[in-house]
């Protein structure tokens, strides 16, 4: 992979699993460390055991919202439940995209 580092935003701890219902608002306020990663730092942050949640975007290190927005290089997805990463791999393939993790 490449040095690149990319701007993302993240959550100041890390999350053994999902994040309640209840918990999301305390986790959403919670993302405002902005932090510079490659794409291979990225995979192992948000993969656990540090499952860290993370924005794609940059934000100015307050809350993070439409007003507050920096910039962003990395698209993400998240798939919670319905499709399988293989056929997500397919319609990539398909449109002639190329994911890096």
């Amino acid at each position: 992979m490449t040095n690149v580092k990319h701007l993302i935003t993240t959550d100041k701890f890390s999350h053994k699993c999902k994040p309640s219902k209840e918990d999301v608002a305390i986790v959403h306020e919670n993302l405002i460390h902005v932090l510079p990663v490659t794409v291979d730092e990225l995979a192992i942050i948000v993969a656990k055991p540090i499952s860290a949640t993370f924005s794609p975007a940059n934000f100015d290190g307050r809350k993070r919202n439409n007003k507050n927005f920096v910039s962003q290089s990395i698209f993400a997805l998240d798939f919670d439940s319905g499709i399988t990463p293989e056929a997500v791999v397919k319609r990539f393939d398909k449109y002639g995209l190329i994911p890096n993790l």
